[in-house]
């Protein structure tokens, strides 16, 4: 997938002032993927956009949260986070969605993936491998679900 492909369903999770806070990726026409730390100090109500798209504004809510946990054990990780759009906001025309993965397939894998430090609120985009994936648990069901969801 080119990055220009992948631009399309990028997200910018944005706090009370609108600045970046972190970012998401687009699964479903309601549903954005995030880590659960990205949200854990945002009201109730989130904002978001799609910065490499618009510069329109979206509200969304936490539909489910799995909070970090503090392990010495990497299977034991849980840090994700499902977001549902408030009503029926239109996106962009050029959206696309993101799929989902299991890591064992895509260990030692080559990454490049998009990101919003502080100073730079347009994106950097950095290039990696994959070590390790976050154990879903119960959430995996419910992250499939969102991603056929309509």
């Amino acid at each position: 997938m080119s990055r220009s492909e992948r631009e399309n369903f990028i997200v910018r999770i944005l706090d009370q002032n609108n600045k970046p806070v972190g970012a998401g990726f687009l699964i479903s026409p309601r549903h954005v993927l995030t880590c659960s730390h990205v949200i854990s100090k945002l009201d109730e109500e989130i904002t978001l956009d799609f910065p490499l798209l618009s510069t329109q504004k979206y509200k969304a809510c936490i539909k489910v949260q799995f909070s970090p946990k503090e392990s010495a054990c990497p299977d034991d990780i849980e840090d994700i986070a499902v977001l549902e759009f408030l009503l029926n906001q239109e996106l962009p025309n050029d959206v696309s969605f993101a799929t989902v993965s299991d890591i064992r397939d895509l260990y030692d894998h080559p990454v490049n993936v998009c990101g919003f430090p502080e100073g730079n609120d347009g994106g950097s985009w950095v290039d990696g491998k994959l070590r390790g994936g976050v154990r879903l648990r119960a959430g995996y069901s419910l992250i499939r679900r969102c991603m056929q969801s309509a």
